[in-house]
């Protein structure tokens, strides 16, 4: 995309480039001992990134998730287990693939949109066997504003804005109400394995699909990219 529709090709483009470059370039990391580890991204700077990330995506081997998923309500009737575990048609996938941009990529070593579309006669068997988007709407909870149509993240944003503007302009606020900012990690970058089966389980999906789910889940390999060298 950015080559189609980004700045041309002046000086002032590399000269933005080259900045960029600079303000992001990690010239050294803190390790566990708190003791900086410098250098162009030698062995011992790749050590402690990756370490890092290592112990980030480490379970924490939790035991039993009664207590935790006890208020759960069984969502998932018999009847939409059937339709989730059927093999969905060629020409639903066919659909939602190729509607989808095909020159995105997750990241520089991601796999672009296209290759789906390319080799569509190859993969589709694979790709036509799992199907949700159906069941999300009633399946995600109403306070998160995304991963449903109509929903977008950026209400939040609105949202906060909104309420900030009430505590510094409105009186009846000041006196009455404060605001708290907490650093808090997505709830979706770091979950157990065992905590997404047992929730599934509650919710009432079927063998087959939690079976499907966690295949494609615990099957995830990290690499940390240093320098563009992934690095592991």
């Amino acid at each position: 995309m950015w080559l189609k529709d980004g700045d041309l090709n002046t000086k002032f483009f590399h000269a933005s480039t080259k900045q960029r470059r600079a303000v992001n370039r990690i010239v050294g990391l803190h390790n566990d001992a708190n003791v900086w580890v410098a250098g162009d991204f030698d062995k011992e700077v790749e050590d402690v990134a990756v370490s890092y990330f290592d112990k980030l995506f480490t379970s924490s081997l939790p035991g039993d998730f009664t207590g935790v998923l006890e208020h759960m309500p069984h969502l998932i009737t018999a009847q939409e287990n059937e339709v989730l575990v059927r093999h969905a048609t060629e020409s639903e996938v066919h659909d939602a693939l190729f509607m989808m941009h095909p020159e995105k990529a997750p990241g520089p070593d991601g796999m672009t949109t296209l290759f789906f579309p390319r080799s569509w006669h190859i993969i589709k068997n694979d790709v036509i066997k799992m199907r949700l988007k159906v069941l999300l709407p009633r399946l995600i909870s109403e306070t998160q504003s995304a991963f449903v149509p109509g929903r977008l993240i950026s209400d939040n944003i609105l949202i906060d804005q909104e309420m900030f503007h009430g505590l510094r302009t409105n009186k009846a606020c000041k006196r009455k109400f404060m605001a708290v900012k907490t650093d808090m990690s997505k709830a979706y970058d770091r979950v157990e394995w065992t905590f997404i089966e047992a929730l599934m389980r509650k919710m009432g999906f079927a063998e087959q699909w939690i079976t499907m789910m966690m295949r494609c889940i615990t099957s995830v390999r990290y690499k940390v990219i240093l320098k563009f060298r992934p690095h592991s």
